[in-house]
């Protein structure tokens, strides 16, 4: 029998029986009882012997009660939205249900994110049980932060905009060469580093935004428009804030636009993960632009950690290539194809060791297509990143959705 922990509203007393049933103590007379002297035995024999009050035992406690509560939803303007099949994260981002978006919805943001948290934690409960107590403490701390009447509403386009000052922020006091100070950068030479600094040039807003679109939206090829316009209702109605708190749908502690897990941001001990590292190594301490763990990342500082993390996973990918392939490849930098880099970084962070694979595998057909004697004038044709993610068998659907995402992006800013 277990022991629950008291409600507010169960006394210290009814706690205590509780105990003393758990624990397997009778009080009671008869067989069993504390020894009585006979004399005292004739007095009791001749007494009312009172009914044993019945114990009610005390209700569980609820972890989850701070995520249980009554929907009280607000009509919403659903735009270029209206008549849009509503499926998966979709709906429950939003709606709640799959069915056609209707011109106007009833939605509630606070009611919608509580769900996807009680989803997670119920999976945690049954797979990874041992990690019920942190995660119940990630969801505490950032869903009791999420106040509907206090949110930053905006658009994609100032989205943007806050996503490249975030960027720039740590852009303008990074040094670059001091990522040599990590262990695994040790040896770089000087065409790795070259390398690096023109890969990492690549990265802006509209990077990030797809990769964390790749992160938060069930898009893919048909699909990536909707997710570009899913993203702008929800910044202009739920907030920015929403996105720190949307949790990855496993057992990690991750949540927020990249759903970063302790692998990518932890400067706890002496252990130092990517973005951290870097962050470490190449910014000043006075200049540091992200927490020391990832439960900590509001806002802008998941903009800079991102960032930050795709500079460690191209930096990784650079150290597998080495000082040649880095120098041949950058010599043909005018050739490289738009979307590489947010293509790698995406899959990087979603299994860094067949990114760096296939980011290593397109490396060397891309010189090697290059250097071949062309034929009949005409150069080789370069194969995409993504036909070289195909056979992995995690990143290969990664990196179609995200180049998906990058072309509603684009299609989304053109219009």
């Amino acid at each position: 029998m277990s022991l629950e922990k008291p409600s507010k509203e169960s006394s210290r007393r009814d706690f205590l029986r509780q105990a003393l049933v758990a624990a397997g103590i009778v009080v009671a007379t008869g067989v069993g009882a504390n020894f009585i002297p006979d004399a005292e035995s004739k007095k009791i024999a001749t007494q009312e012997t009172p009914k044993a009050k019945k114990i009610e035992p005390a209700e569980p406690y609820d972890q989850e009660a701070f995520l249980k509560f009554e929907k009280d939803p607000r009509t919403y303007d659903m735009g270029e939205l209206a008549g849009t099949k509503c499926g998966g994260l979709f709906a429950e981002y939003s709606i709640g249900e799959t069915r056609r978006v209707r011109p106007q919805e009833d939605i509630d943001f606070r009611y919608q994110i509580a769900a996807l948290w009680r989803k997670k934690l119920d999976l945690v409960d049954k797979k990874d049980v041992g990690m019920y107590p942190a995660i119940i403490e990630e969801a505490r701390e950032m869903f009791c932060n999420y106040d509907p009447s206090r949110i930053h509403r905006t658009t994609l386009n100032d989205y943007r905009g806050d996503v490249d000052r975030a960027i720039a922020e740590v852009r303008e006091h990074a040094d670059l060469d001091k990522i040599r100070t990590i262990g695994a950068f040790a040896h770089f030479g000087e065409s790795q580093m070259a390398l690096l600094k023109a890969l990492e040039k690549q990265i802006g807003a509209d990077e990030l935004i797809a990769y964390s679109l790749t992160e938060l939206m069930p898009t893919g090829e048909g699909s990536a428009r909707e997710g570009v316009l899913f993203l702008d209702f929800l910044l202009r109605n739920a907030g920015s804030e929403f996105f720190d708190l949307v949790p990855s749908y496993d057992s990690w502690i991750s949540s927020g636009a990249y759903q970063l897990t302790g692998g990518a941001v932890n400067e706890l001990g002496n252990e130092k993960a990517g973005a951290s590292r870097i962050q470490q190594a190449v910014l000043a301490p006075n200049m540091h632009e992200i927490p020391k763990s990832v439960v900590e990342l509001r806002g802008a500082q998941q903009h800079k950690a991102a960032y930050l993390f795709a500079i460690d996973n191209l930096a990784l990918a650079i150290r597998d290539l080495g000082e040649r392939k880095s120098k041949k490849f950058l010599e043909l930098s005018s050739q490289w194809p738009g979307g590489l880099v947010v293509e790698y970084i995406a899959c990087a962070h979603h299994e860094p060791v067949e990114a760096r694979q296939a980011f290593e595998a397109f490396v060397d057909h891309f010189i090697a297509s290059n250097e071949a004697p062309r034929s009949h004038g005409h150069k080789h044709p370069i194969r995409p990143f993504s036909d070289f993610c195909a056979d992995k068998p995690h990143i290969g659907e990664y990196c179609v959705k995200t180049k998906s995402n990058v072309a509603g992006l684009k299609e989304w800013m053109s219009s």
